[in-house]
């Protein structure tokens, strides 16, 4: 018997580069890319043996209908690993990246990753990210991250200034349940906010994990997780966040980071109370356009609430 390399198998599917192996031992599937990976159980003689593919092992990879033709995929000879010596050839760099992991009631856990690196985008990087593969079993729960009506396993997103990312979960168990990070292999500068939308609450992940009663079994998308790497108390996370903006008053950008919030209407007034600008985004503004004569007050409206801050 002998183990199938990793490396060999992605070079080998055409356009999707990432593979997904079951793990029996977890009842989870373990997804790699060329750059990183989410693996369970890596201590368990069942669990896929690092960066290969063991003998009776089943793994899946994405072929596309027409790209523009039709695509293949065959097991050859050459993608035989007998000491398992292509297994380095995956990870070639330190990445800054973020085991994000949920555990159940009933003692079974799931996890997803966020990487940052330059050049990458929100949607399918290949070799950067991975599709969501679930758990077949009912007993089990996922965790995703969520960018429109795609669902990652490994989502590698640009470096980190400020980003916004929602969050998918689902469990048929209820019960209570804890969210918790994985921080060994990331910035430890940049902050890392959850919003519980269902409650309304923001739990800063560096100060432990957050826990949390799942009623209602089927898929929910209460969270999103908020990265910034400019530093703020919780309470201002929650002023600024429940706006769907974050306002920096050292760089003169304001970031509205959450996309599903909408449109802000934002107006700056200077220190005499006058209209200096006035205008509705959606996106990053940079406002230092106005440092002369210079915004003082900033004027926030959106999701139904408003506030104002010193600027």
């Amino acid at each position: 018997s002998a183990n199938l390399s990793i490396p060999a198998i992605i070079s080998a599917v055409p356009t999707y580069k990432a593979v997904h192996v079951y793990d029996p031992s977890s009842g989870q599937y373990a997804a790699y890319t060329s750059s990183t990976a989410i693996n369970y159980n890596t201590g368990s003689t069942n669990a896929p043996a690092g960066w290969s593919v063991g003998p009776m092992g089943g793994f899946w990879v994405k072929l596309e209908p027409a790209d523009p033709v039709s695509q293949s995929f065959s097991i050859t000879e050459s993608m035989v690993d007998m000491d398992q010596s292509g297994i380095s050839q995956l990870r070639t760099q330190a990445l800054n990246q973020l085991e994000v992991i949920v555990s159940s009631p009933n003692g079974f856990s799931d996890k997803t990753m966020v990487v940052f690196h330059s050049g990458t985008t929100r949607g399918m990087d290949q070799g950067w990210d991975a599709y969501k593969r679930k758990s077949p079993l009912s007993t089990h729960p996922s965790l995703f991250s969520v960018d429109g009506n795609l669902e990652f396993s490994i989502n590698t997103l640009p470096e980190v200034v400020q980003q916004s990312l929602p969050l998918g979960f689902e469990s048929e168990i209820t019960g209570n349940f804890t969210l918790q990070v994985d921080l060994d292999n990331f910035d430890p500068h940049t902050h890392i906010i959850l919003e519980d939308q269902l409650t309304g609450n923001f739990h800063d992940l560096r100060t432990g994990g957050y826990s949390f009663q799942h009623n209602q079994p089927g898929t929910s998308s209460r969270f999103i997780l908020h990265f910034s790497g400019y530093p703020m108390d919780l309470k201002e996370w929650e002023k600024n966040f429940s706006l769907g903006v974050l306002v920096n008053s050292g760089s003169r950008v304001i970031y509205i980071p959450n996309e599903n919030s909408g449109p802000v209407h934002l107006r700056g007034f200077d220190a005499l109370g006058r209209l200096i600008f006035e205008m509705r985004t959606d996106h990053q503004v940079d406002l230092s356009q106005y440092d002369s004569p210079g915004i003082e007050i900033l004027h926030v409206t959106g999701s139904g609430r408003s506030v104002r801050m010193k600027f």
